[in-house]
């Protein structure tokens, strides 16, 4: 399976542009050309690289990587920037991008790059929580069916993780929100944690029986 890149372009880079129609030709590959279509793109598929070319990281840049970072583990994140501080670096850096590159810069030093993140796990894996033949692998929100792996977004990997560390006993919707969301001051309502159950079971597929309802209370995982 082809290996899927988003470019988001924010600003003209004819080295950029060079470097993304390169490796266009070896990856599933898609364009952006704005904050608000890249976000549109990334909660329809999960995507591998995302390049982002901007003159100047601002705040809606910023709180964009962030974003990406938290729905997806597994996303790499490069920014290319004509100019920026510092201070900027370190924040981008802070909030999930793995690489930021200044230009000018080659379109084979951009290509090279992406390809290497390609080649890299963000994370490296920890122990499966397992229930039946269903496990999960939380650091990098991996779910396995019979094997079969299937990429989860994080808060769903978060609440999964939850049910599995506490199976075959009853977890309440408060306690879910108090492992998955901590003590933040905007936690969802609980109608929230059964649209995320929901989606869950889709996930799972023929497994998705393994969350069972306890009515009024939460839910309960346990192996058919």
């Amino acid at each position: 399976m082809n290996q899927k890149i988003l470019h988001v372009t924010l600003a003209h880079s004819r080295d950029t542009r060079l470097a993304a129609d390169s490796i266009s030709q070896s990856y599933e590959y898609t364009d952006a050309f704005s904050i608000e279509r890249a976000y549109e793109l990334v909660e329809q598929k999960i995507f591998d690289l995302v390049l982002i070319s901007v003159a100047q990281p601002h705040h809606a840049v910023i709180q964009f990587v962030e974003q990406l970072n938290n729905m997806s583990f597994g996303t790499k994140i490069i920014i290319v920037t004509t100019k920026t501080t510092q201070f900027k670096t370190a924040l981008l850096l802070a909030v999930g991008a793995d690489l930021h590159l200044k230009q000018p810069l080659n379109h084979i030093v951009i290509s090279h790059y992406c390809r290497k993140l390609l080649q890299m796990q963000k994370y490296k894996p920890g122990a499966l929580l397992t229930l039946g033949q269903v496990s999960l692998q939380p650091e990098t929100a991996h779910l396995y069916l019979d094997t079969i792996p299937v990429q989860l977004r994080r808060r769903e990997s978060d609440i999964l993780a939850c049910l599995f560390r506490f199976k075959n006993q009853i977890v309440t919707r408060d306690m879910i929100i108090d492992s998955v969301w901590g003590s933040i001051d905007r936690t969802p309502e609980k109608s929230t944690i059964d649209v995320y159950v929901r989606r869950l079971r889709m996930h799972m597929r023929n497994y998705g029986s393994c969350i069972q309802t306890v009515k009024g209370i939460g839910y309960s995982a346990r192996a058919n």
